[in-house]
């Protein structure tokens, strides 16, 4: 059996594919069989079986190509780059509309597993993070704009509580009286 890409008239040793070694370690490390610019005959479908793991059962379908350093898998395809989970997306559901996000499910971004892909906006992928806690931890002095660090917390709290005036502990630590009162009724600082 020969190559399946064009002009290559090499023997097929990788015969599941129909690719010859040269072609088949191009598509390994590159995504892609472009050859001197012109597009090979492997189409998304091709590329995406190619790399793709498919295993009967419950758990995730990892993706074996090139991975970017955060864990998506890609497929370059004519010149330009295509996440894998978007082509499996793409190749089980037809084509979705590029204003939307594909999430996981699964929360493993080398998962090319159609069932676990879902459509989202920008919003649903954050409000998806934080839900499952993968979102930055934002809270007391890891925030921005803190003036207070969690010991300064524990002291205006035992300090409120041995009858001590919000307004002097406010001149203390150098912020206003309603941030004293937001500490001492648990509005702010609640996770201390």
């Amino acid at each position: 059996m020969k190559c399946s890409i064009g002009p290559c008239e090499k023997e097929a040793n990788r015969v599941v594919v129909r690719l010859c070694e040269k072609h088949y370690m191009r598509q390994r490390r590159h995504g892609s069989n472009l050859v001197h610019g012109r597009p090979g005959d492997i189409g998304i479908r091709d590329a995406f079986a190619l790399f793709s793991t498919v295993r009967p059962g419950e758990g995730c379908w990892p993706w074996q190509g090139v991975k970017q350093s955060h864990g998506y898998g890609v497929i370059n395809l004519d010149g330009q780059q295509i996440y894998a989970h978007r082509a499996s997306y793409e190749i089980a559901n037809g084509v979705q509309p590029a204003a939307l996000h594909v999430l996981h499910h699964c929360d493993n971004p080398p998962c090319v597993r159609p069932d676990h892909l879902f459509l989202g906006t920008q919003a649903d992928n954050n409000a998806d993070m934080y839900r499952k806690g993968r979102g930055p931890d934002m809270r007391g002095s890891r925030g921005g704009r803190a003036i207070l660090i969690e010991c300064d917390v524990y002291y205006i709290r035992s300090a409120l509580q041995a009858a001590e005036k919000p307004k002097m502990v406010a001149q203390q630590y150098g912020v206003n009286v309603n941030t004293i009162y937001n500490i001492k009724h648990r509005r702010s600082w609640r996770h201390i």
